[in-house]
């Protein structure tokens, strides 16, 4: 009798953790499909492009530089912008982007 009471609590302690687990995939799968935003849009709320600017120290544009050219970079902290003054103005540099292609170009 003990042990088909043991194994009972075996099954049932089983049948707990699967069930755990179908919950934590649940809620994975519902994050993932989140609605309230993409990933850069997250990461937008979460971080400053100007602060990454600081920390990387980018206040002039690269690729300006690089051709003997002195051009600020101007950041949109609320939307996760970043371009050189010079594009903004109608140039024809190619430095702008979100905060992702930011990491992507100055974070290294």
């Amino acid at each position: 009798m003990a042990q088909g009471l043991d194994d009972s609590i075996i099954e049932l302690h089983k049948r707990a953790m699967e069930v755990e687990n179908e919950k934590a995939e649940a809620k994975i799968q519902n994050t993932s499909r989140d609605s309230s935003g993409s990933w850069t849009d997250k990461v937008v709320s979460a971080v400053r492009i100007s602060d990454l600017a600081l920390e990387f120290g980018v206040s002039e544009c690269p690729e300006c530089t690089k051709k003997g050219r002195s051009y600020d970079v101007y950041f949109d902290d609320t939307n996760g912008f970043f371009g050189c003054v010079k594009r903004k103005y109608g140039g024809d540099c190619d430095f702008s982007g979100n905060i992702v292609e930011f990491m992507k170009r100055c974070g290294s």
